[in-house]
């Protein structure tokens, strides 16, 4: 069925039970339980002009601006909006500390951002050690915080309760929960322990996917050949459904 007052759409991007829609235009609409009011209708996000890419975790959701600036919205909890703050917010507001980001990943209840350098910040949630600083608390950090270990990134993915980074050479580097070996199995960034792809490839293109709600994570350089971590049952499903992709 048609999502009704959509027109001009650049990017979807789908959270646990929210959706958001990126306009040519800039703007941002999103509907489900992110938001006031009626679930089935879009709503134009607050606070937000001249988004260039957009992302939605679990109740929350992110854009990078134009400028090279982000924006988050939603539940915070956690701080997974990154302001300094726990407080919910139906508008944007700007996560301060982070310039020049060309993407930005939301997992559950954390988020992380990929600066044009290649490196990395995230904050959140940090129970499973998805913020990439070395640690596991209860306690969420809310302002954006540098993962150390990570340069020269191409690309960055966050799932449920870890985060991933596709770097130019062509390696993968994971970070947070390893339930099923989806990543590293560690606080802070390991290459060694997730195995590198197509290491020495040059400026592999953004194709790296932590599924949000799967302990599972996929990632394909420009010779689209598949890595994919996670449990044996997990691998096979990705294997035999993406396995006709060219």
């Amino acid at each position: 069925m048609a999502v009704p007052g959509l027109a001009n759409v650049r990017q979807i991007a789908a959270g646990e039970q929210t959706t958001c829609a990126l306009l040519q235009s800039g703007q941002v609409l999103c509907w489900g339980l992110l938001l006031r009011g009626a679930r089935g209708q879009p709503t134009q996000i607050d606070g937000l002009q001249g988004a260039v890419s957009v992302t939605v975790g679990g109740f929350h959701g992110c854009a990078v601006v134009a400028d090279g600036s982000v924006r988050c919205w939603g539940q915070n909890s956690n701080g997974q909006l990154g302001d300094g703050t726990d407080d919910l917010r139906f508008g944007a507001v700007p996560v301060p500390g982070l310039a020049n980001v060309v993407q930005v990943a939301a997992g559950s209840q954390h988020t992380c951002a990929l600066d044009r350098a290649g490196f990395v910040w995230c904050w959140g949630q940090q129970e499973q050690g998805q913020v990439g600083n070395g640690h596991r608390a209860r306690e969420p950090v809310t302002r954006p915080t540098l993962v150390s270990g990570v340069a020269d990134a191409a690309a960055i993915a966050a799932g449920e309760s870890h985060t991933c980074a596709l770097k130019r050479d062509g390696s993968v580097m994971c970070w947070g929960s390893n339930a099923q070996t989806s990543v590293a199995g560690r606080m802070a960034p390991c290459s060694a322990c997730s195995g590198a792809i197509h290491r020495g490839e040059p400026r592999v293109e953004v194709a790296i996917a932590a599924v949000r709600d799967s302990p599972m994570t996929l990632a394909m350089p420009k010779s689209r050949i598949f890595t994919v971590y996670g449990a044996p049952s997990r691998r096979a499903w990705a294997r035999k459904m993406f396995s006709g992709l060219r």
